[in-house]
């Protein structure tokens, strides 16, 4: 997928970002529509925005977490008084894939701690949330999180971690 079309494709969760920007006090000054030209600029990359806003929802709840982005896990837990590691973060937007519609979730392979998604369903027009544990294989190549191409409702095994808000999914682990 080209960067253009990619750009069009995820601007809802750009939309959900800004939101999460705003309440968790993320905004380091910028307005919406200067965040908004920014990423149709192709400036700003979301994974990365999803990557700061994960600590700042859990240590505004009291779960003391730092971004270290490290190979294997984005996230450590600092409650224990050493960092543990936490999780990592994807992102994603569904696509049709033949006659079934999915999250592609790429590089879940050896991950540690939880595995965080954030995707966007043009199905439905919803932001879905994902916390996969640690105790769940992930394949070597890509997890795919599939959904019925009628109601955007999960159909893969995965849909057994799918919950309901980002706070819920940033809260676990």
């Amino acid at each position: 997928m080209t960067t253009d079309r990619m750009i069009d494709a995820q601007r809802p969760l750009a939309e959900f970002a800004w939101s999460l920007k705003e309440r968790y006090r993320q905004t380091h000054g910028m307005t919406k529509q200067q965040f908004m030209k920014l990423y149709n600029l192709g400036e700003v990359a979301l994974s990365t925005v999803f990557e700061n806003l994960l600590p700042a929802t859990r240590n505004r709840h009291g779960k003391l977490t730092e971004k270290v982005s490290v190979d294997g896990y984005d996230f450590v837990k600092l409650d224990s008084g050493r960092p543990i590691p936490l999780g990592d973060m994807k992102t994603c937007t569904g696509y049709k894939n033949g006659h079934s519609w999915k999250f592609a979730v790429r590089n879940a392979h050896g991950k540690k701690g939880y595995l965080y998604v954030v995707g966007y369903n043009p199905v439905n027009d919803q932001v879905y949330f994902f916390a996969i544990p640690p105790s769940v294989e992930k394949p070597k190549t890509i997890l795919n999180i599939t959904f019925c191409p009628e109601t955007g409702d999960i159909t893969s095994k995965y849909g057994r971690y799918q919950v309901d808000s980002w706070e819920e999914m940033s809260l676990k682990g």
